[in-house]
């Protein structure tokens, strides 16, 4: 793995959503998980990877406030569906989608499991 799969990939998030890494809750732990979890998956798998480690990322913070007492609506976390929709779209378009698919289980488990957390269902279903 590279740094430029992640700059790559980045670009894709950028275009798509106006979003940066650096504008993350919390970018490390999003470029560890991208960097160990890559590999050597394809240009597709990647970005499909990132936005679900984006998105995991911004429900892990929403979750962590919450526990701490803020109020967090729903309502500003129902984008991160978009996100989520299009990294299946980058996943089905990957010729390596099956390896991506089993890879991210679990965290496709935890993204389903927090969205409904916050009342969100179906968020993840086409995944």
């Amino acid at each position: 793995m590279n740094l430029d799969d992640l700059t790559k990939a980045e670009k894709n998030l950028i275009s798509e959503f106006e979003l940066s890494l650096s504008e993350l809750p919390s970018s490390d732990p999003v470029r560890e998980r991208f960097n160990s979890m890559g590999g050597l998956l394809s240009h597709e798998a990647q970005t499909s990877l990132l936005y679900r480690l984006v998105v995991m990322n911004y429900l892990g913070a929403a979750k962590i406030a919450r526990d701490n007492g803020r109020a967090v609506k729903p309502e500003s976390l129902v984008w991160l569906t978009q996100v989520i929709n299009k990294s299946v779209d980058w996943s089905e378009q990957a010729i390596d989608h099956y390896e991506l698919e089993s890879i991210t289980s679990e965290l496709n488990r935890n993204i389903v499991r927090f969205f409904e957390s916050f009342g969100i269902r179906n968020a993840n279903q086409r995944a």
